[in-house]
């Protein structure tokens, strides 16, 4: 039972159609010989036979007699009948041999093969039902076995899959994905069923992939807002009271111009929020563009270029690559505007070197970028850099380039992840899906 659901579907039906037709050939083949004995036991072979004897006169004439007898009583057969002369025409010898002389004389003998006739009327009809049941019993077998051989084939390969397929259909037909798929079988619809598992679990990674972005979107939404209100409330305030002092002219020409000054800074707070925000929604409907790169000479480019940054600052660089020599297919693009966001917001902190670590693993190439500098605050490190919390007062940095970073990973099948070092210092692991060539 057990290894016919391992068989593939076309192999299984052979094999079951294969199996009825022998059983109902051994079934059939057997009612009919117990059928023939049954007949044989109520209608044994007669040893009787019926002997035709047909004469032509001289003048052509035919005349036929026929004598029943039994085989080993021969002798009980009329010698006259035996030529053909009837006793009462012909009774002396003379008339006999003048008869023998002119007559010619034809010989049948046919055997009786049964003698139905001669049975009770219940025997005939037990014999009259056995020749019907020769008949009519393999066709029932027949189709009796073709309704079972179905029946037994529905159930042990058909039923189980469709009825998870079907169950499975109406749960997610109902946005409900919390369930398993499973019917057992290695034949073609177990595949079926496995790969409906498949997409059921990858239906569920993008239902909490969405909802996670929608959830990422709101926390945006409420951080961006709780951020707007500082620079709309210094300018309300610097507003207001220049809508009270200036009409009664106690202000001097320096307050007035100081006040104008923190006036545009607030608006230039607001332009960089919002043209952070349109970078946001611009990366996330950014598409990929991959192609075929060597690594690691496109990594080792990179770190050369972020070198040039450190020799700025006079802040040590020290880069270890463990990639392997391969071909992979992603977007260098994206790839190098992730890392310079990183790198750069790494330069802001550190204090006297940055490492950086590339590692190449199970086609997920993984960047670890960490400087020695104060290490993220606990607010960024419980958002994650879902929400553009930064700490810098100057207004000069939205902290949206984290958040962006995050956007541009999850779009190359990867991820952004913020820590910090048990010796100190911030580390950033970047993750993005290189694919192999």
């Amino acid at each position: 039972m057990e290894k016919i659901k391992n068989v593939p579907l076309k192999k299984a039906f052979i094999y079951v159609v294969c199996g009825a037709v022998l059983w109902i050939a051994a079934l059939s083949g057997f009612t009919i010989y117990g059928c023939y004995r049954l007949q044989k036991m109520i209608l044994p072979v007669s040893n009787e036979a019926v002997l035709t004897i047909v004469s032509t006169d001289p003048e052509g004439k035919k005349s036929a007699q026929q004598q029943r007898f039994e085989f080993g009583k021969e002798t009980s057969i009329p010698v006259g009948f035996a030529v053909g002369i009837d006793y009462d025409r012909a009774p002396d010898s003379e008339k006999y041999a003048a008869a023998s002389e002119n007559l010619a004389v034809e010989f049948t003998v046919d055997r009786i093969d049964n003698n139905f006739t001669l049975l009770s009327p219940k025997r005939q009809l037990a014999y009259t039902i056995l020749s019907a049941a020769k008949i009519v019993l393999p066709l029932i077998y027949a189709i009796v076995g073709i309704l079972l051989c179905a029946a037994w084939f529905y159930r042990e390969k058909l039923q189980k899959p469709i009825q998870v397929l079907m169950e499975a259909s109406e749960n997610i037909a109902h946005e409900n994905l919390d369930f398993s798929l499973s019917c057992g079988n290695h034949d073609e619809l177990g595949t079926l069923c496995d790969s409906f598992e498949t997409m059921r679990q990858a239906l569920v990674e993008k239902h909490r992939e969405l909802w996670g972005m929608v959830e990422e979107r709101r926390r945006l939404m409420a951080s961006v807002a709780h951020d707007l209100r500082s620079p709309i409330s210094i300018m309300e305030g610097y507003l207001e009271y220049l809508r009270t002092h200036i009409p009664k002219q106690d202000l001097s020409r320096e307050d007035m111009m100081s006040m104008i000054g923190q006036i545009s800074e607030a608006a230039a707070r607001l332009k960089r929020y919002t043209d952070s925000l349109q970078d946001i929604y611009r990366t996330e409907e950014q598409e990929l563009h991959k192609t075929a790169v060597l690594l690691p000479e496109l990594l080792n480019d990179m770190a050369e270029d972020f070198e040039l940054l450190t020799e700025k600052e006079q802040i040590r660089l020290t880069v270890t690559n463990s990639v392997p020599a391969c071909r992979v297919k992603l977007d260098g693009q994206i790839l190098y505007r992730i890392l310079e966001n990183i790198f750069v917001n790494a330069l802001r902190f550190a204090r006297t070197r940055i490492q950086m670590q590339f590692l190449l693993e199970n086609n997920m190439l993984t960047v670890r970028i960490a400087d020695d500098g104060p290490g993220f605050p606990e607010s960024i490190l419980r958002q994650n850099c879902f929400v553009p919390i930064t700490t810098d007062q100057t207004g000069k940095h939205t902290g949206l380039g984290l958040a962006v970073c995050a956007v541009l990973c999850r779009k190359h099948g990867g991820s952004l992840k913020l820590e910090n070092r048990d010796c100190g210092g911030a580390c950033a692991v970047i993750q993005v899906f290189a694919d192999k060539i």
